[in-house]
């Protein structure tokens, strides 16, 4: 993909809920207080190699009452770009995600019609995989071994920086 960082970006990793309550696929509660290891808080500043400043904060747990899950704003000179749905996975894409506009000079924001495709009938998790499949088959790569090994490089330096072993 070609997006890494330059120089380094900051990270900052946290795990601020240690337990979660585990269930079963029917929603009976198999244990309470399971201890969780996962970090739910992440902050990553920098630069892309592009020259276009990147700040991305994620926390788990519910989202604030009456707001989207994802807030992702895409920050330009003529205008703005707001994407909002229930989770991070853009890709999947949600039934309720919105893509919005927001021109400066007119100081209009306008909806824009999310585009649709043959499997927005599957359940949510199925439907980039879907897509990754049928990409496949077409002979399209979606990512490459390169592109991983960027992403891994990035996540082992934000563990490193945080002071976890890897």
């Amino acid at each position: 993909m070609g997006y890494g960082f330059h120089p380094s970006p900051k990270s900052l990793l946290a795990n601020r809920r240690k337990t979660t309550t585990l269930l079963d696929a029917d929603g009976k509660v198999l244990e309470e207080n399971h201890p969780r290891t996962a970090d739910d808080t992440i902050f990553l500043h920098g630069t892309l190699s592009t020259d276009i400043p990147l700040s991305f904060s994620m926390r788990g747990g519910a989202p604030f009452k009456n707001t989207p899950g994802m807030d992702w704003r895409i920050y330009g000179e003529t205008g703005e770009i707001r994407l909002t749905g229930p989770g991070p996975f853009v890709q999947i894409g949600y039934p309720d995600m919105k893509a919005e506009v927001f021109d400066f000079q007119s100081n209009e924001v306008r909806t824009v019609e999310l585009p649709r495709d043959e499997f927005e009938e599957l359940d949510v998790p199925g439907r980039n995989v879907a897509r990754v499949y049928k990409a496949f088959a077409e002979g399209k790569i979606v990512c490459s071994f390169e592109d991983a090994v960027e992403r891994h490089r990035l996540i082992d330096q934000m563990y490193r920086e945080n002071g976890i072993d890897v």
